[in-house]
């Protein structure tokens, strides 16, 4: 059974003015025994009003993590971190104690000015890249910790615990960077398909030519968008089909063709499903109030 350290630091001595010193440092190595049935499947936690705490989750049998920070919800892999704000409300799916995790903990006092500057706005989970020096400060913590109550070693702890901050800051802010990126691509490829509804699509050649992965497109696009893009396509071409029915002479097996469906069997299922009438219903105007297009 693994077991949880953690090593108090607010009372040790320290021969250095440090500005950030560093109250608490917690290592859990993590317990990757299978899951206990009995524990609930999510576990809720209000974070203390006098303090922060930056957390690394290393590593776990799990692929991904589950989680919501103040009801935004995040999807994790791992490695990543996770900044615990006073008084946020985080809720995290188990098996919540099988992950390998470092945890350091700042006052209030110390933290809020760097959180308002650097944490405030933007994500308070994000990925993390186990770098050389992310991997080199992760040692030097966990080797200090067995012998923090030697001369001087209060000293070290803090500099590396807030070299740790830096680097995961940095990282923060790349991906930060990164993801504006990919929005704006997003945000391209979304207007793509409004304008060009009437042709075939193939979404992996259209995502894979601007230089995203399919599945980094996938993870991007789920953030600002409700529907898939599949979902988001045919609800276009729905809408698009519902006014040619309306507004042109196009039958019922033309307007399918002109919108690239397979069959007109098909495209009057996917018509009835988004409209809750037939084609040729709608075009007469007989759609019931409560048959309008769903959003």
């Amino acid at each position: 059974m693994a077991e949880f350290n953690r090593i108090w630091l607010d009372d040790a001595k320290r021969l250095f003015l440090f500005p950030y010193p560093v109250r608490s440092i917690g290592y859990y190595p993590g317990d990757f025994s299978p899951r206990d049935p009995w524990r609930p499947k999510w576990r809720n936690i209000r974070f203390p009003p006098e303090k922060f705490e930056l957390t690394l989750r290393l590593t776990s049998p799990s692929e991904r993590l589950n989680q919501t920070v103040n009801s935004v919800r995040y999807s994790s892999s791992f490695p990543h971190a996770i900044l615990k704000c006073p008084g946020h409300l985080f809720s995290f799916e188990s098996p919540y104690a099988t992950m390998n995790s470092l945890c350091l903990t700042y006052s209030r006092k110390t933290f809020q000015p760097l959180y308002e500057q650097h944490f405030k706005s933007g994500p308070l989970v994000w990925d993390v890249t186990l770098t050389p020096t992310v991997t080199e400060l992760v040692r030097r913590i966990l080797e200090s910790l067995a012998v923090s109550n030697h001369f001087s070693m209060t000293d070290k702890l803090d500099l590396y615990a807030f070299e740790l901050v830096e680097e995961l800051l940095l990282q923060r802010l790349q991906h930060a960077r990164a993801d504006s990126g990919r929005h704006q691509l997003v945000e391209e490829i979304a207007g793509y398909l409004q304008l060009n509804c009437y042709r075939p699509v193939n979404l992996r050649v259209l995502v894979e030519s601007r230089g995203m992965a399919l599945s980094t497109f996938f993870r991007q696009w789920n953030r600002h968008f409700r529907e898939t893009p599949v979902k988001y396509l045919n609800r276009l071409r729905m809408e698009e089909a519902g006014r040619l029915l309306r507004e042109t002479g196009h039958s019922v097996q033309e307007t399918a063709k002109l919108l690239c469906f397979s069959s007109t069997s098909y495209f009057c299922a996917a018509f009835r499903k988004h409209y809750g009438c037939p084609p040729d219903v709608y075009r007469r105007g007989e759609t019931p109030p409560e048959k309008t297009p769903r959003p």
